[in-house]
């Protein structure tokens, strides 16, 4: 480009509440958190602002027990100059199944529309940028009013503040993105593994490689990133495989990039998996909006119909949804890196600790006895098969009365945007079944009792 028509002015597109929550916050910020600041950052002078994706909108439903139309709507009417962005997965929407039918997905598009649809911070962009040369637009006094919002809400929540990271060629190696790392790491936790995070990079390079080193994006990486914290909780690399790995082998998500490990792509076609999804086709793939509204029920909206069939398991009227939970007071010492609230057992009596900074500069200790119970804390019954992982019942694949094999396929829980299957760990007879489909469970959760 000549010097004539080059410019030097530079635009911005905000990613406060699309990329950079999810990266740093797991798309974990609410509604109430945005809304005071929007029309604020309606005068930044933004080119655009991204709001979010239809993964979020999953972890909005299940998590934060809100309405995602009803946040569409509100930041719709406050910022009203700047035009406002959304992302879409062509092919699936809350998971990577590829089997949302095509007119669900044209229809989400449209109310995304119709409802008014981790990066750098823009402070230092705009900064480094003027030291070369270029100029912008930006309104840097609303700017630094956006900037002091979101970080008074994340000293109120808790949640971490970006920082520039130190270069490690790691990253390149196994591209693990930003939104992602939050998703292994929590659900790394989850589990009790969260020392294994390394491990679990480590294993995501191998995958990768397997697989003929699919692009690091979605819903590639997902694929990537479900099947290897498949191989570190198993203990077993390829013991078992998603159904998005299987699906990626028979070509079901195109041609890889490269060619698929010879021993990877016979295990594959050899397993039970492979024979089941060989010939698959998502069910009412096809089918009109109309037809899956007389399946899932006549007297749903368009809103409620999507929410419906995208994120199952959660209800879609509003006189059924969960109050949004209250804000969390974490409290932050200033007195070095310690916690600051304990529970310690004495002689079987469990009291609370709490230590906070007094006036004097000395650090003041006070204790109360606890009356909060952990969940899953109960003695589980001889015989309980555990959930495992934190996720969403899909299906169980056994019922009271079966008897199974140690390995055999007992259920299915969608967890990371992926389905995931739950082995027996033991034969016997499945006594109870303790869990429902559509329920979220928790990883210490009892699934069934199999003796």
């Amino acid at each position: 480009m000549s010097e004539e028509t080059m410019s030097d002015k530079i635009e911005f597109i905000d990613q406060t509440i699309r990329d950079a929550q999810q990266s740093l916050w797991g798309m974990t910020m609410r509604t109430e958190h945005m809304l005071p600041i929007a029309e604020t950052m309606d005068k930044v002078g933004y080119l655009s602002i991204a709001t979010v994706g239809s993964q979020a909108f999953t972890v909005q439903v299940r998590t934060l027990h809100e309405d995602p139309w009803e946040r569409i709507k509100a930041l719709s009417k406050l910022i009203t100059k700047t035009p406002i962005r959304g992302s879409y997965v062509i092919g699936s929407l809350s998971s990577f199944d590829l089997s949302t039918p095509r007119d669900i997905i044209s229809l989400w598009v449209k109310r995304s529309v119709a409802n008014g649809t981790s990066l750098p911070a823009t402070e230092s962009i705009l900064k480094n940028a003027k030291r070369l040369g270029f100029t912008s637009d930006l309104d840097e006094d609303a700017l630094a009013a956006v900037s002091e919002h979101f970080k008074k809400i994340a000293e109120t929540e808790g949640y971490p503040i970006g920082a520039p990271m130190e270069y490690d060629v790691f990253h390149y190696e196994h591209q693990v993105p930003g939104g992602m790392m939050t998703n292994l790491t929590r659900q790394l936790k989850e589990v009790g593994m969260q020392d294994r995070l390394d491990a679990m990079l480590e294993e995501v390079v191998h995958v990768r490689k397997d697989l003929g080193y699919p692009v690091m994006a979605t819903p590639y990486s997902q694929i990537v990133g479900a099947q290897a914290l498949e191989n570190v909780i198993s203990g077993e690399r390829y013991k078992n495989f998603t159904d998005e790995v299987v699906k990626y082998v028979l070509g079901l998500y195109g041609e890889p990039a490269a060619p698929i490990d010879k021993d990877v792509m016979e295990k594959v076609m050899n397993s039970p998996q492979a024979e089941k999804l060989k010939n698959w086709k998502p069910a009412n793939y096809e089918a009109s909006v109309e037809e899956l509204r007389k399946q899932y029920g006549p007297e749903l909206s368009d809103d409620e119909l999507l929410l419906k069939i995208c994120i199952p398991g959660v209800p879609t009227k509003p006189s059924d949804k969960k109050p949004a939970p209250p804000p969390k007071k974490i409290v932050q010492p200033s007195f070095g890196d310690y916690p600051a609230e304990f529970d310690v057992d004495v002689d079987g009596e469990t009291f609370r600790v709490r230590i906070t900074p007094a006036s004097n500069g000395t650090e003041a200790v006070t204790a109360e006895r606890s009356t909060e119970t952990k969940k899953g804390s109960k003695q589980a019954p001889p015989g309980s098969v555990l959930c495992g992982m934190a996720g969403l019942v899909l299906s169980f694949n056994v019922k009271i009365g079966d008897t199974v094999s140690a390995g055999d396929l007992i259920a299915m829980i969608e967890a990371m945007k992926m389905r995931r299957p739950i082995n027996s760990p033991h034969g016997g007879v499945v006594q109870e079944i303790w869990a429902n489909e559509g329920e979220i469970v928790s990883p210490e959760d009892v699934l069934m009792v199999v003796v």
